[in-house]
């Protein structure tokens, strides 16, 4: 991983929590059929030299598969035009407010793992509330998740 493409990441990790949604009060409790679906969380971002849009796709099957998509795409003067994308596969569950993945397989030309536990902070109609963690012991940020029409 080159040093830009080190630095805008960095930055989206810091920059992406303040994008995100607080759940609505009286919201739903998340059980895995109203987990299932394709969620999308989309953040549009500009900095001094350029910009881009970071998407994330989770698609959540009922039976017990799912799908994980990361595609940033950003300009920036010094480094031109750049394209991150990333991809996991594997089965889901739900257990005691957390969002388990495992038998995680990365997709072609994606280097880094992805967190298999994550916090469901909240849930609503068509909003997913979530917190990815690499260890259990780390807490990660929030991302809120749209349902997909």
């Amino acid at each position: 991983m080159n040093k830009t493409t080190w630095l805008i990441l960095c930055a989206l990790t810091i920059l992406l929590p303040l994008y995100t949604a607080t759940p609505a009060r009286g919201e739903t409790p998340v059980f895995p059929g109203f987990a299932a679906g394709t969620w999308n969380y989309t953040v549009f971002f500009s900095a001094k030299d350029g910009g881009g849009k970071h998407e994330e796709v989770l698609v959540l099957n009922r039976n017990g598969a799912f799908e994980y998509r990361i595609d940033s795409r950003y300009y920036s003067s010094k480094a031109g035009n750049k394209t991150i994308q990333y991809s996991w596969r594997g089965t889901w569950r739900i257990e005691e407010g957390k969002l388990l993945f495992s038998a995680v397989v990365r997709g072609r030309n994606t280097k880094a793992d992805m967190a298999a536990v994550w916090d469901i902070v909240g849930a609503g109609k068509d909003t997913l509330k979530l917190n990815p963690r690499s260890l259990p012991s780390e807490g990660g940020y929030e991302k809120t998740f749209l349902r997909a029409r």
